[in-house]
């Protein structure tokens, strides 16, 4: 693309990153010269079908963008305590348990439980990294600690409870 004259590349080696050319905002000008060159010819998924045909197969819509955009809303025992938190968190224990009491009430991301929390994924990883070591809250996908939808769960995650939760929504 960079070769084609859609991108510009900028800086070099790690820290190498490509902005758009004058070919990305101006398809015409690509037209106008003497070698013109079709873009489209080789896509799976032709531009002018993306929004006539969101089913196809390359396309799939059920892949959200980002799970913490679809959190489902919390029971109200759990907003009193994350409200009891306050802004500033000076009893660790108090963090401990709110982060035990969401991660038993369902599995939750560590994007999850700082959009829960209204605290930063970074300063919340401290926490969740105690509470596993501990033995209190275990991997989802244990296999794979980095996996991109990694989650947390209490050792005495009950799924009847959230199975519950969800007949009620």
């Amino acid at each position: 693309m960079r070769d084609l004259g859609i991108l510009l590349q900028k800086g070099k080696g790690r820290a190498t990153y490509y902005i758009p050319d004058l070919l990305f905002h101006n398809p015409e000008i690509g037209a106008q010269s003497d070698n013109p060159v079709s873009l489209s010819d080789d896509l799976l998924v032709k531009p002018d079908d993306l929004l006539t045909k969101p089913d196809h197969p390359a396309v799939k819509p059920d892949h959200p963008l980002s799970k913490s955009d679809q959190l489902e809303p919390l029971p109200e025992e759990l907003k009193g305590i994350i409200a009891d938190l306050g802004k500033k968190v000076l009893d660790r224990e108090k963090m401990n348990q709110a982060i035990l009491r969401l991660c038993n009430w369902r599995a939750v991301s560590l994007k999850d439980l700082s959009v829960y929390l209204n605290r930063n994924e970074k300063y919340l990883l401290g926490f969740v990294t105690a509470l596993r070591q501990s033995g209190q809250i275990t991997y989802t996908i244990p296999e794979m600690p980095n996996h991109p939808d990694q989650a947390y769960q209490s050792v005495n995650f009950d799924n009847k409870s959230s199975e519950k939760h969800e007949d009620q929504i």
